[in-house]
């Protein structure tokens, strides 16, 4: 029960502290925005919309005095008011135990106080626009005073440098004064508004006007002067390369003349002080003068270089015939021993047309030429051609040259090593029959005859009546490789017969002593001098020998290897 009480009790001083707490904090907060409301009353506005009537305003700009000058009286006889009488209500109200209530009206107090700060701001500042506007508008008048008068006898004593569009300048002054007229007016009357959107039209009329002043001088004499001297440099430059026989497929006076043309039409918009678009078409009539300019020397130059690379081709001609003749010969000297496999001839012959070829095509050029059919620039682009195509005539041939040259010393390469051959088979043969062996393995014997027929098919293709050097390759490199087989198969004969040997002699020592090695003795004997398989000779006493003699058929292989005759 007493717990019960206790906690009650808690509960009821925890409550009554936050409801003090929150009646104070509403209370200062109320205090705070009545502290704002003071200092906005403070604002002398009255002062300031006395001082903005000063201004003379009408039209617009009274219209705008009018509406600030109504907002501030509503703000000051009514949101004010309301802004104090909330004030009090808060401030009663916090006192209650009713903090809801006391909340929504503090908010409400807060948006009044809102209002009202944004209604002085607005005012303040709409007044110093009217004053800055006004002033900023006597400023330029003053700036402005005079300026024209200025301007145009500037102009007037640069009169030629405006040329047709002088008078145009002058027209757009009188319209500039016009509007300054209008502006000082509406200015002096009060109408600020209606004043400054004179004056942003005249600001921006200045600006072109400075702009004109600067650029109109250096349009016109693009259009006067640059243009006509580069126009007659063109022409006279033009007359001067047809004298001199350059030739050229198109009338270039039509193209100067068109030009020229574009270039009065220019003047007619300068005239209309169309200044963008005058400088847009003299952009077009500068490129197109450059690209005639392009054409006289590309066509002078190409001049220049045709004679250079007539010689070129000339000479480039005559090394390929050469070329084509020294192939000529030698192929026809070789085919009486020789026969051509990989098409030699034909793409001797092949080049000889390709060489014709190029030889007519330069007659029908220069012919084109004579008669002003092509022009020099188009007669180089043939010749660059020509030569790349005598570049790859010259190494063509050069690598047929190569390919031939190689043939006689390939013969006798082969026909050395096929006489090599026949020696060494003939030595392998007389080196076995010295060795006075039983007999030889007949697989040995097989091979070795089939290779002593291929060296006899490669003596045959030698010494055909026209030599086919593929065949003779491919029997070559069979003759080699087989030639190699056959020395080792020899090799590995000799060795193993002599090795057999002395493992029989070896065991003629113990065959009247021990049995095991007397038979197998008489068996490796058969096989030694019936079946000529020495190998398996070596297999059956070299273990058998071990046994009686450890380590014996490793020292007599060792032996042998160490004074070895290497066939």
């Amino acid at each position: 029960m007493w717990t019960f009480i206790i906690i009650a009790i808690a509960v009821f001083v925890v409550t009554a502290i936050i409801v003090v707490f929150l009646q104070r904090s509403y209370q200062n907060k109320a205090k705070q925005l009545g502290e704002i409301k003071a200092r906005l009353m403070a604002f002398d506005i009255n002062q300031e919309l006395i001082e903005a009537r000063k201004l003379s305003l009408i039209g617009q700009s009274l219209k705008d005095y009018q509406t600030l000058e109504s907002r501030y009286s509503g703000l000051e006889k009514n949101k004010f008011m309301a802004i104090d009488r909330q004030l009090e209500l808060v401030l009663n109200g916090a006192a209650s135990v009713n903090l809801l209530k006391a909340k929504g009206d503090l908010d409400q107090l807060r948006n009044l106080v809102g209002e009202a700060t944004d209604d002085v701001q607005a005012i303040r500042v709409g007044l110093k626009e009217l004053k800055d506007t006004s002033q900023a508008h006597k400023k330029a008048i003053a700036e402005l005073q005079g300026s024209y008068a200025i301007i145009r006898q500037s102009i007037d004593d640069q009169r030629e440098a405006y040329g047709p569009a002088y008078h145009s300048l002058l027209q757009f002054i009188n319209q500039l004064e016009n509007d300054y007229q209008e502006f000082a007016t509406l200015t002096e009357s009060g109408d600020q508004a209606a004043a400054s959107n004179v004056y942003e039209q005249l600001a921006m009329e200045n600006t072109q006007l400075a702009n004109m002043q600067t650029e109109i001088p250096d349009l016109f004499t693009s259009l006067n002067i640059k243009f006509v001297e580069q126009l007659a440099e063109l022409f006279g430059g033009y007359q001067t390369l047809r004298h001199q026989g350059i030739i050229f497929l198109e009338d270039i006076s039509d193209r100067l003349s068109l030009i020229d043309q574009q270039r009065e039409g220019t003047l007619v918009l300068l005239v209309d002080l169309k200044i963008k678009e005058t400088q847009q078409h003299i952009d077009k009539i500068e490129q197109q003068i450059q690209d005639s300019y392009d054409l006289l020397e590309g066509e002078l130059n190409a001049q220049q270089n045709f004679q250079i690379n007539v010689k070129a081709v000339d000479r480039g001609l005559e090394r390929l015939r050469e070329q084509n003749q020294n192939l000529f010969v030698e192929l026809e000297r070789l085919r009486q021993s020789y026969r051509f496999t990989h098409h030699e001839l034909e793409n001797r012959r092949g080049f000889l047309e390709q060489i014709d070829m190029i030889s007519r095509n330069v007659t029908a050029a220069n012919e084109q030429l004579d008669q002003a059919k092509i022009t020099y620039s188009q007669a180089v682009g043939m010749q660059e051609r020509w030569l790349n195509q005598m570049q790859e005539i010259n190494t063509s041939q050069i690598e047929l040259w190569q390919q031939i040259i190689g043939i006689e010393p390939a013969f006798q390469s082969a026909k050395q090593i096929c006489d090599q051959n026949m020696d060494s088979i003939q030595s392998i043969r007389q080196r076995l029959e010295r060795m006075n062996l039983p007999g030889l393995p007949k697989v040995y014997l097989e091979f070795y005859y089939s290779v002593l027929d291929e060296i006899k098919r490669l003596d045959g293709i030698l010494r055909a009546s026209l030599v086919d050097m593929d065949d003779v390759q491919r029997q070559l490199n069979i003759v080699v490789v087989d030639s190699d087989t056959l020395h080792e198969k020899t090799q590995k004969i000799v060795d193993e017969a002599i090795i057999a040997e002395q493992l029989l002699q070896y065991s003629n020592r113990y065959r009247q002593t021990n049995h095991m090695v007397a038979e197998v003795s008489k068996e490796a004997r058969q096989i030694y001098n019936n079946d000529y398989n020495y190998s398996k000779v070596m297999d059956l006493l070299g273990p058998v020998l071990d046994k009686v003699d450890a380590g014996i058929y490793d020292h007599i292989v060792e032996s042998y290897q160490r004074h070895r005759n290497v066939i």
